[in-house]
Order: structure tokens, then sequence, then C-alpha cells
């Protein structure tokens, strides 16, 4: 995609490694299957149970994401 000379290998590396976490699979909360695919940007759907999540636009679960359900989670202890 990004063979040319005009880009560097840094921004090279780093597109390869969204466009790989874009295709992978991930593991659903909801069956806990391993079956979760992104279906357009930031939803996600899984083919097993058929539920949508929303998440980051490359990857599904961000880091703000993680770092505000932990938040969530520590203040619903309280």
């Amino acid at each position: 995609m990004l063979r040319s000379h005009k880009f560097g290998a840094k921004i090279r590396k780093l597109v390869v490694a969204a466009l790989k976490a874009k295709k992978a699979l991930y593991e659903c909360p909801a069956c806990g299957k391993t079956k979760v695919t992104r279906k357009s940007f930031a939803v996600w759907n899984c083919k097993s149970c058929e539920a949508q999540f929303a998440g980051g636009a490359y990857i599904f679960k961000s880091e703000a994401g993680e770092i505000s359900s932990r938040l969530i989670g520590d203040y619903q202890k309280l």
C-alpha cells in the first residue's frame, strides 16, 4: 500500500499494524467466542450472537475505552 519512497518506514509500520488490528478477530463480551469483526467505522459485530458493539476505529477496545470502563467499575464499587 505505502511502498513508495515518499513515506518513512515508521509510518508504513504503523499503517500495517493498524490494518492487521482491523482485520483481526476479537473475543465477544456477550457470548465469549472469538467472532467479533469490524462492521464499519467504530462499529463491531459478533458473527455468532449478532451482538453489536461500539469500539475503536481500528481496534475493538481502544485505550480510552478500557480506562473509562475501569473507572466506571471502580465508581460502581463505591
